[in-house]
């Protein structure tokens, strides 16, 4: 599930850009650590609710909740998610341990 809205997520930002759509993405285990890394084009728009990113798209009941969902799976099982952006990159990373 993690990887399939980071997937979904990547493509659909990265389709509203014209130029240089690009999607990085880089899985890798080791010592039981499971580390996922996400790098996306994006057009830049980006809605803040305080420190919390929301989505921009109109329907906001059925969208948006993909990386808050990521975030209680990670809670349940002890994994990290640090999200950040520049102008036109998007950024996830994700850590998880073997329990």
């Amino acid at each position: 599930m993690i990887l399939g809205n980071l997937l979904d997520n990547a493509i659909e930002a990265s389709s509203k850009v014209e130029n240089n759509r690009i999607i990085d993405i880089r899985i890798k285990y080791k010592n039981d650590i499971l580390f996922i890394y996400v790098n996306n084009s994006f057009d830049g728009s980006i809605v803040y609710e305080g420190e919390k990113m929301k989505t921009t798209k109109k329907d906001k009941e059925t969208h948006g909740i993909e990386l808050n969902n990521i975030e209680k799976i990670l809670k349940k099982y002890d994994g990290t998610m640090k999200v950040y952006h520049t102008e036109n990159r998007f950024h996830v990373d994700i850590l998880m341990y073997r329990v």
